[in-house]
């Protein structure tokens, strides 16, 4: 992990400070060779864009064992 300070640091931040972005929110697969695939294709084209990657905690639940965790007669108040 590279923290940048001093003068780059504020050059960069100066850019992105002055930049209006729009998010775009999809799901994606990376497959075994680490190539990001997009699972639903996008209507841009010929553009470079930001990537943020959110991945999952490790002892993050998955939404099949919530939806069966909450069904427990114990949960119901």
């Amino acid at each position: 992990m590279m923290i940048l300070s001093g003068k780059l640091f504020d050059q960069i931040f100066t850019f992105v400070k002055n930049r209006t972005m729009q998010a775009i929110e999809t799901t994606a697969q990376i497959d075994q060779l680490g190539n990001l695939k997009l699972l639903t294709p996008l209507r841009l084209r010929n553009q470079k864009v930001r990537v943020i990657i959110l991945l999952p905690e490790d002892d993050e639940i998955d939404d099949k064992s919530w939806l069966l965790a909450i069904q427990n007669p114990a949960l119901i108040f």
